[in-house]
């Protein structure tokens, strides 16, 4: 189990309602996080997509250079 402590004055605790240091648990956090579905429709339009780049054209090129 993994646990961050967090100083920040401004923070209070929420069992004592003091302000003061506030301990993070990395793992219960990452146990409450779920992707955003925007990310995951991102992620798929950039694989997806067929964008032509420098490689491309130069492979191209080459393959036309070698025909002629």
């Amino acid at each position: 189990m993994y646990r961050f402590l967090i100083s920040d004055r401004s923070l209070e605790s929420s069992d004592t309602g003091v302000k003061g240091d506030t301990m993070i648990n990395f793992d219960e956090e990452i146990k409450k996080f779920h992707p955003s579905l925007e990310i995951d429709d991102t992620e798929d339009a950039i694989y997806n997509s067929s964008v032509t780049d420098m490689t491309d054209i130069m492979l191209e090129l080459m393959e036309e250079m070698k025909e002629n």
